[in-house]
């Protein structure tokens, strides 16, 4: 066994390794970036629900005459707070627009 070229042997070797880690991390990106994008849609589409639910004052969601966001939440899988916060948020820019 010789070891004469074992150093650049080794050489292209880490640069086979670091070339599939560079394409590993591309593919990596474009999913992590796909995910995201689906995520956004999937936050919108839940505060939409949220804000539908809301809306109603159906006697499922309301405790008290007021709106049971603790149960809203667990419809829609969020904290009371969040619920709280979004439906905060919601009204703000009501009236925003109401005052316009």
């Amino acid at each position: 066994m010789t070891l004469v070229g074992i150093a650049d042997y080794l050489t292209a070797e880490r640069g086979r390794m670091r070339d599939a880690v560079r394409a590993e991390a591309i593919v990596m990106g474009q999913r992590t970036n796909a995910l995201l994008e689906e995520a956004t849609r999937q936050r919108t589409a839940r505060a939409a629900m949220t804000a539908r639910i809301a809306g109603w004052q159906d006697p499922k969601e309301m405790k008290d005459g007021q709106l049971n966001e603790a149960e809203v939440a667990r419809l829609v899988g969020m904290t009371r707070q969040a619920v709280n916060k979004l439906l905060a948020k919601l009204q703000a820019e009501a009236d925003d627009t109401d005052q316009s």
